[in-house]
């Protein structure tokens, strides 16, 4: 068994891409929410954390496969709902 095989099927493509840092203005894009609806949700638990950049510590931003499985989470919720 290889190491791809020890990998459960429906993760392989999530385990080779590497994740990338994405900056308010593109979650708010993506998702279409404001930026108080996000810092919101946030708060409540209901959407993925922000986390300060290294190397000053200022700068956020978010996991761009967490906001990616937010935004699909959000799709099959509504479409459950639309049946």
């Amino acid at each position: 068994m290889t190491q791809a095989d020890s990998i459960p099927q429906n993760t392989k493509n999530a385990a080779t891409i590497p994740d990338r840092i994405i900056r308010l203005q593109t979650v708010i894009d993506r998702t279409g929410l404001s930026r108080s609806s996000i810092y919101r949700a946030m708060h409540a638990g209901k959407f993925p954390a922000r986390f300060h950049m290294p190397p000053s510590g200022h700068s956020i931003g978010w996991s761009e496969r967490e906001i990616d499985n937010f935004v699909a989470e959000l799709k099959t919720a509504q479409n459950k709902e639309g049946k």
